[in-house]
């Protein structure tokens, strides 16, 4: 079932990471807690120049998930300036199918704006 976060609290959005969240990201991103799994809805993903598409829906995990210490979905696979799409995986998130690349490395603790940054840098060229 699912749960919108209100500010404040164990693992809720705080007011501080709405507004590093908003000016990184835009304006309309909310938190979802969904079967007790920490979720950031992005109603818009700029992703790194090149990419394919330049921008997406994003849903990021921010908790450990299916071997992974977090995650980031998107609407689309991505296909990166290089022309290669990295492996993927789909699951349904939050009543929408969406794409998450498989990597990994990408550390829970980190504020949320910062966690979704590091997987954006997973597209830029090598």
């Amino acid at each position: 079932m699912l749960h919108y976060a209100t500010t404040g609290g164990a693992g809720r959005l705080t007011a501080d990471e709405l507004r590093a969240l908003e000016a990184t990201f835009g304006e309309g991103i909310h938190e979802v807690i969904d079967g007790g799994r920490r979720l950031f809805i992005i109603p818009k993903v700029t992703l790194p120049a090149g990419c394919n598409p330049a921008a997406a829906f994003g849903i990021y995990h921010a908790s450990a998930h299916g071997g992974y210490s977090t995650r980031l979905f998107l609407e689309v696979p991505i296909c990166k300036a290089d022309g290669m799409t990295p492996p993927t995986v789909t699951e349904v998130l939050c009543q929408r199918t969406m794409y998450a690349a498989s990597y990994n490395g990408v550390p829970a603790d980190l504020p949320p704006h910062q966690g979704i940054l590091a997987h954006l840098r997973l597209y830029e060229p090598a």
